[in-house]
């Protein structure tokens, strides 16, 4: 596991409960509890540019939901307490970015090993994380199926 650093706030951005999500929650708190951080799980709802990004949304609110109380539990078990919330916004990759000039030391992202057409590829939003972050980012790649 990754040292530390001299992290005061890290971000973990959450889309799903998979087993990459899940790491991404340990390790932070791993390095929360080395560097005594505070760990902010984000969750963010994708709103379609007809929407306005003010209005109340029905719609993936229960995910969002669902999928900060799973990371709190993680979190939970480890001994690690978290800040949840969600965010609306257009695109992932652009809010989380938006997010980490908050006074975010460290962002740790989790991806699930998934190939488009033909070749393993992290996603726009990863993309946009990495290239533009104020702050170090660590990714974390859930490992290759055999029937991938």
């Amino acid at each position: 596991m990754p040292r530390a650093m001299e992290s005061k706030k890290i971000l973990v951005p959450l889309r799903d409960n998979s087993s990459a999500s899940i790491m991404a929650v340990k390790m932070a708190c791993g390095l929360a509890k080395e560097s005594g951080a505070e760990v902010h799980l984000v969750y963010v709802i994708e709103v379609e540019r007809s929407r306005s990004l003010d209005e109340p949304l029905d719609s993936g609110m229960d995910k969002a939901e669902e999928v900060l109380e799973n990371g709190e539990n993680v979190a939970s078990s480890m001994g690690c307490e978290v800040v949840k919330d969600f965010l609306q916004a257009r695109e992932l990759g652009p809010a989380i970015v938006d997010e980490a000039k908050e006074g975010v030391d460290l962002i740790v992202m989790g991806v699930e090993y998934e190939k488009r057409l033909g070749v393993f590829d992290p996603g726009k939003a990863v993309h946009i994380v990495f290239r533009e972050s104020p702050c170090s980012v660590v990714l974390l790649r859930s490992p290759i199926k055999e029937n991938v």
